[in-house]
């Protein structure tokens, strides 16, 4: 401990939080972009200045990642319950302006009894 420098959040006015979405490719990130950090200034606890950001992190299973940044008060309850409106919010704004939110698909193939060797398996 006395090597290591310890920071203490509380000892700041402000706190960043950020949470990473991912959404459909065939979304339009600059919309996307628009509506998320229209959503996220209107919730209560968000801090105006700076202002919250939306910052595209790359590309997923189907998805273009998107990371929303925003400021708030410094203590653990402000951080947990502004989280908790901006992930509501988000869903709300990106369901409103018709942006999926597409989760990964897996495809299961299954084999009946004596397709092993229409499938090429030999016992």
């Amino acid at each position: 401990v006395l090597a290591n420098p310890i920071d203490v959040y509380t000892a700041y006015d402000r706190r960043r939080s950020s949470i990473d979405i991912g959404i459909d490719y065939a979304a339009d990130p600059d919309e996307a972009d628009r509506v998320l950090v229209e959503a996220v200034t209107a919730v209560d606890g968000v801090r105006y200045d700076p202002a919250p950001v939306v910052l595209a992190r790359g590309f997923g299973d189907g998805t273009t990642l998107l990371q929303v940044r925003w400021w708030h008060d410094p203590d653990l309850r402000s951080e947990n319950h502004t989280r908790d409106r901006v992930v509501r919010a988000i869903k709300r704004a990106l369901d409103q302006a018709g942006i999926d939110m597409p989760s990964p698909e897996i495809k299961l193939t299954t084999a009946q009894a004596g397709d092993a060797d229409r499938l090429g398996d030999e016992p």
